[in-house]
């Protein structure tokens, strides 16, 4: 086990590191490290992603690479309401560029009702794990969920979009039809049976805001 190996060390001490983990592994031995090298993860055949001392993503180290490496990032927490903390945390590590708390609230608001949407049916027993994929766009970002319940139906979905332009909305239907009013576009989908859930969500760059007001143009996040 190595604990940030690379701390202290030249590039050529790295390159040596990364030998040495080489020459372990032919060995049929297993090697467990910490580090945010990028020599030292290519060694890597599965990464586990830590956020505040948790894990928030792991698997099979070239489809977390492939992942990261086209702008998606990913949570996977446990199905139950404890998880909104780290929830927030990961939406807010997205949004640094200046001021982006509009960006923030918006997104994390849209997080945290997936999250309930999700936690209504899940068993207190045993919960499972949801899974969250985030990613920007111009102008909007995506935010994916995915649990292991069954996909919803067309009349739930429905109805749900229907409820959102209600003045008053009833409680089994609510954190659904708060998706929808919260998000630009709302679409349902299924993975291997499992329920997913995908939504846009309007954000704006601040550095196109300041950009603008230097023109005289005013900010509209």
């Amino acid at each position: 086990m190595f604990d940030r190996p690379e701390d202290g060390l030249t590039e050529k001490q790295i390159a040596g590191v990364v030998e040495r983990v080489k020459q372990e592994v032919k060995l049929g031995r297993s090697v467990v490290m910490a580090t945010d090298n990028r020599a030292l993860l290519e060694t890597c055949d599965r990464l586990v992603v830590m956020q505040y001392g948790r894990i928030i993503d792991q698997g099979p180290a070239e489809l977390v690479r492939d992942r990261i490496s086209t702008g998606w990032s990913r949570f996977i927490g446990a199905r139950q309401l404890d998880t909104e903390e780290n929830l927030t945390r990961w939406i807010h590590s997205h949004f640094r560029r200046g001021p982006e708390e509009a960006n923030k609230r918006r997104v994390t608001t849209v997080a945290t009702d997936m999250l309930t949407y999700s936690c209504k049916t899940a068993d207190p027993g045993w919960p499972g794990l949801i899974t969250f994929s985030f990613k920007h766009f111009e102008g909007h970002c995506v935010l994916r969920m995915e649990d292991q319940d069954a996909p919803i139906t067309s009349a739930q979905f429905e109805r749900a979009r229907q409820a959102a332009k209600e003045s008053t909305i009833s409680k089994d239907i609510l954190p659904l039809a708060s998706i929808f009013q919260s998000s630009i576009e709302v679409e349902k989908s299924s993975h291997f049976d499992h329920r997913v859930l995908e939504v846009k969500i309007k954000t704006f760059d601040p550095r196109r805001v300041k950009a603008g007001a230097k023109d005289g143009a005013k900010p509209n996040p």
